[in-house]
């Protein structure tokens, strides 16, 4: 539902879809969420999801989203594997 990289100001989510491949349940994953480059929250966890396949991350602040550039951050142990971009629109 409504695919892009600008959404509006707002209490709703914003979801990352990702593929993988070579996993292996138990590794430690971390999701990090930044704003304008400054750090907002992150959670990690162990990975369950088997090797390869494709699932989907969301991030919905406290408060909801207010403007500037955010982003998505995937971490493997302390590896970067990604990072998507989005922007909340004034």
């Amino acid at each position: 539902v409504d695919p892009g990289e600008e959404f509006p100001p707002g209490d709703h989510r914003v979801y990352l879809f990702i593929t993988y491949e070579g996993m292996a349940n138990g590794v430690t994953w971390t999701f990090a969420i930044y704003r304008d480059g400054e750090y907002l929250d992150s959670t990690t966890q162990l990975w369950e999801w088997g090797a390869d396949g494709r699932t989907y991350l969301y991030y919905k602040p406290p408060g909801g989203y207010e403007a500037g550039r955010y982003e998505m951050r995937v971490f493997i142990q302390d590896r970067l594997q990604g990072v998507a971009q989005f922007v909340i629109t004034e």
